[in-house]
């Protein structure tokens, strides 16, 4: 009897085991959601900063490779001080110099200037005026393309809960389409909120299929696209 007993108390106990550590895991993917949940309402939007511009300063001098190299270490040159400026705080002159390099460069120095430029601005709460570099940049035909796409994939995402849907849907449509393009994640995510928004989830969930199918998303995204369709679902 006292043997039954020791196992019904063994057995009461590992049940007891089984049950925390379901409900640790339970609470720990609670957690995991709610991260992900941050994550997705603090980076939704693609912030312009200095790391970017000078990412994407490389991709602009290879766009421009017949220039003079005089020219674009010139350029460049202007755009790290104009840089060194905002990281110091000095907004005032690192607008100065931003907006003279996107009105007189000669390579693509000057678009990485007016994306920065409008990093600023955001900064400064002057939106209106962010949002009007933005979409011109994104307007321009004359710009690198890479640059192009982060322009339209930033000013979507300020914009994303305040303008027409539709009107936006066919802003980002080509380039959520563009496997090759750098920022054809971010266009997918953009394209997938779009459509849940407008109440299209089937949309939304094809999009997403084929995103991932395609291989061509970080985890990182892939994870945040799932958790924005659960989101949604609930």
């Amino acid at each position: 009897m006292a043997e039954n007993k020791k196992t019904t108390s063994d057995k009461a106990d590992e049940l007891a085991q089984i049950q925390e550590r379901i409900f640790e895991r339970e609470v720990d993917e609670e957690l995991r959601q709610e991260r992900l949940a941050n994550f997705w309402k603090k980076y939704r939007f693609l912030i312009i900063g200095g790391a970017i511009g000078i990412i994407l300063a490389t991709i602009a001098g290879e766009w421009y490779g017949s220039w003079q190299d005089k020219i674009r270490a010139s350029e460049s040159d202007r755009l790290e001080k104009a840089l060194i400026s905002a990281a110091k705080g000095d907004d005032k002159p690192a607008l100065s110099q931003l907006k003279q390099l996107a009105k007189d460069g000669k390579t693509g120095y000057r678009y990485i200037a007016k994306l920065e430029e409008a990093g600023l601005l955001f900064q400064k709460k002057k939106d209106d005026k962010a949002l009007t570099i933005l979409f011109e940049l994104s307007q321009d035909t004359k710009a690198p393309q890479p640059l192009r796409d982060l322009a339209l994939v930033s000013y979507i995402g300020h914009v994303l809960d305040t303008s027409n849907t539709e009107e936006l849907k066919q802003m980002i449509s080509p380039l959520a389409q563009n496997e090759k393009s750098a920022f054809y994640g971010q266009a997918v995510e953009l394209m997938a909120w779009l459509h849940l928004i407008s109440g299209e989830k089937a949309e939304a969930q094809k999009l997403v299929e084929q995103a991932t199918a395609s291989g061509n998303l970080a985890p990182q995204l892939k994870e945040r696209l799932t958790l924005l369709l659960e989101q949604k679902a609930q």
